[in-house]
């Protein structure tokens, strides 16, 4: 039963995936808005989760902390308390901000986000 085991592990971490990618938006809006990812910070992204913030578990049985790193809008997840389906805590979910042709306006230029963390090697996000 390895296929299903892999199956129902992935579909948990999903939670993980859906919770950030809220977040994403999040960062990317303060990006449109300040500039450059070095401008990510509590004072004019006062909505972000600078401090690591705890997700309970919902229905997978999964619950994480999820935070934003100031100076970066780095986004990571990781997998926290009794965690089910093998996951563990080095199955880290992480959402890396890249930007390109900002320039020296806000709103200007495109984000590409690199998917990174442990979820990467346990192939839990990619």
């Amino acid at each position: 039963m390895p296929t299903y085991n892999s199956y129902v592990k992935k579909a948990a971490y999903q939670d993980i995936i859906s919770a950030s990618q809220v977040v994403q938006l999040q960062v990317a809006k303060c990006i449109n808005e300040v500039g450059p990812t070095t401008n990510v910070k509590p004072g004019p992204c006062p909505d972000l989760p600078f401090a690591a913030v705890e997700i309970p578990a919902g229905n997978s049985g999964l619950s994480f902390t999820l935070k934003v790193t100031e100076g970066s809008g780095v986004i990571t997840a990781t997998p926290t308390g009794t965690l089910p389906y093998g996951i563990t805590e080095a199955d880290t979910y992480e959402l890396t901000p890249a930007t390109t042709d900002i320039g020296s306006a806000p709103g200007n230029g495109v984000i590409k986000w690199g998917v990174g963390g442990g979820c990467v090697t346990s192939k839990l996000c990619k």
